[in-house]
């Protein structure tokens, strides 16, 4: 985790932009930008909760994603990761991609915590809950 971005992100995850990444424009493909903003969520899932994305028992509900510019082989991204507010079983995550100062894409998420048992939603578990608090501000 990197210091925090002057718009108010605490949570940030460095990437360098692969060969693989591109498209046949030479460009990174927007679905690999959709794997950027996964990597930011999986660090920050690891650095404020201490758990793995990969063994949470979450399920991305909704993702919207703005691209503002392209990116680029040898790039270095830098992407940004907050939680405004906690509901009751879900939650929405907002990302900010960027390379040398400039925004390559903005995005907002909703995660839902769900029980695989039953397949449905299910509360927050407190752990997430205090440790995105804590690290968000966020009164509880």
């Amino acid at each position: 985790m990197d210091a925090a971005d002057p718009n108010g992100y605490d949570h940030a995850t460095e990437i360098g932009v692969q060969f693989r990444d591109l498209d046949t424009n030479r460009h990174v493909n927007n679905a690999v930008y959709v794997s950027y903003l996964e990597q930011g969520r999986a660090e920050y899932f690891d650095d404020v909760i201490g758990v793995s994305l990969a063994e949470a028992e979450v399920a991305l509900a909704r993702l919207e994603v703005e691209y503002a510019a392209p990116l680029s082989y040898g790039d270095r991204v830098t992407v940004y990761t907050r939680v405004p507010s906690l509901g009751t079983s879900s939650f929405p995550i907002e990302t900010l991609l960027e390379t040398d100062g400039d925004v390559a894409a903005t995005a907002e998420a909703t995660l839902v915590a769900f029980d695989p048992d039953s397949e449905s939603a299910r509360p927050l578990p407190e752990r997430w809950r205090d440790g995105i608090a804590r690290h968000e501000g966020l009164a509880e």
